[in-house]
């Protein structure tokens, strides 16, 4: 600004051009960072007011299906068209995990003949014969009714294993996997799903094929729990509870998403750590480890983080379900991290109590404790009363840490 002196009066200018090397209102560049940091400083209160909860774990503990639940309970729900995204990943399931079942039914009969007769889908010797009707033979007059049943199989396999990700669900391949998923090698193979890295809610989509493949389908409530989905990044959901303002944070929990963790470690108000309770006898996606054995490492990585020393740690021993109807045949000692159990074998109580005790003994921090619940995150009722206790220690927590108690 500056006087301009007009006889008698003065008159005060306010400059809007440059001049010289500056401005009386700043360069373009500072008003920006002027404007930036504003951002960062609303998003800085907001975060203060805000109670942000982490959800870690191991890929597929059921973290994600605990995440939709909670914005299901708290958040808004699901609209028509959140229901079509989630149409894509239930057809891809079904379509992947027949893929990885027909390709281990060959892989393990070729492995040894006698051991694993049972797995043999088909006479293997069709693939090397040029001469046979294949899958793409039914626009020339043959059918199903007019080959074996060796064949039938091979064109429903040949019709899986042919396309690349992401095809669309034609009718050819609906019917090549009711033709496979009605064979009981299929089922024989899906029985050690464990074993290969097939999804347990894939029978739970196979029995429903005609549903889930309808024009008119649109997924409902359970099938968006069911389906799985890996999760890349990070997922919020922001919603209020008692009128207290809460941000959930999902982050994927392979092995090439854990690396990114720690870009979102601050402002945390507490960790909820999901593990499978039934993977004790699985395999991981990834590197086929030991998968429990890869959730108790990660548990024990983060329980023990500087970023975490002082908060809350909620611990999710979840697909209770899947638990307890393994545990009565499978004891828990198939696993490397419960060699020492040496209760009753196929208890679940007391097996479950060894696998709380396994993890309590990873928190290095004595004067911290883990507060432990047994979850089923596809039961609805169950996940609203536990994150009821929950968001309650939480609060009393924040306001303690406040001084405001």
């Amino acid at each position: 600004f500056f006087f301009v002196n007009f006889g008698n009066h003065f008159i005060f200018s306010l400059c809007t051009e440059q001049i010289g090397m500056g401005s009386c209102c700043g360069t373009p560049q500072e008003q920006h960072d002027r404007d930036v940091q504003r951002d960062l400083d609303k998003s800085s209160r907001i975060d203060q007011r805000e109670i942000k909860l982490l959800l870690l774990g191991a890929g597929g503990s059921g973290k994600t299906t605990l995440f939709k639940q909670l914005q299901y309970i708290h958040g808004q729900g699901y609209t028509d068209r959140d229901r079509a995204l989630y149409l894509k990943q239930i057809h891809e399931q079904l379509v992947d995990s027949m893929r990885i079942l027909v390709t281990r039914c060959e892989e393990y009969w070729e492995r040894d003949p006698e051991l694993y007769a049972q797995y043999k889908l088909y006479d293997y010797a069709l693939d090397y014969n040029d001469e046979l009707p294949d899958a793409g033979d039914a626009g020339n007059g043959i059918t199903d009714d007019l080959i074996g049943d060796d064949m039938k199989l091979k064109n429903a396999a040949d019709a899986i294993l042919s396309g690349g990700n992401n095809r669309k669900l034609t009718a050819e391949l609906v019917h090549s996997l009711k033709v496979l998923w009605a064979n009981p090698v299929i089922k024989s193979m899906f029985a050690i799903r464990n074993q290969i890295c097939v999804p347990d809610s894939s029978q739970y989509f196979f029995d429903a094929i005609d549903r889930v493949t309808a024009d008119n389908y649109l997924p409902n409530d359970t099938d968006l729990l069911m389906v799985r989905y890996r999760t890349t990044g990070m997922q919020v959901q922001h919603f209020i509870v008692r009128n207290h303002q809460f941000k959930i944070c999902d982050v994927g929990g392979q092995r090439n998403e854990r690396r990114k963790w720690i870009h979102y470690f601050s402002n945390v108000a507490s960790v909820i750590f999901v593990v499978a309770l039934s993977c004790y006898d699985e395999l991981t996606f990834e590197d086929e480890n030991n998968a429990m054995l890869i959730s108790l490492q990660v548990f024990e990585e983060q329980v023990n983080s500087e970023w975490f020393s002082d908060i809350p740690f909620i611990l999710f021993l979840n697909k209770s379900d899947l638990f307890f109807e393994k545990v009565a045949m499978v004891p828990i000692t198939v696993s490397p991290c419960f060699t020492s159990y040496n209760g009753p074998v196929n208890d679940a109580q007391s097996s479950m109590s060894h696998i709380k005790e396994v993890f309590d003994t990873a928190n290095s921090n004595r004067e911290r404790s883990i507060f432990t619940h047994v979850t089923c995150a596809t039961n609805k009722d169950q996940i609203e009363k536990v994150f009821n206790d929950v968001q309650t220690m939480i609060i009393n927590w924040s306001l303690e840490r406040a001084g405001l108690t």
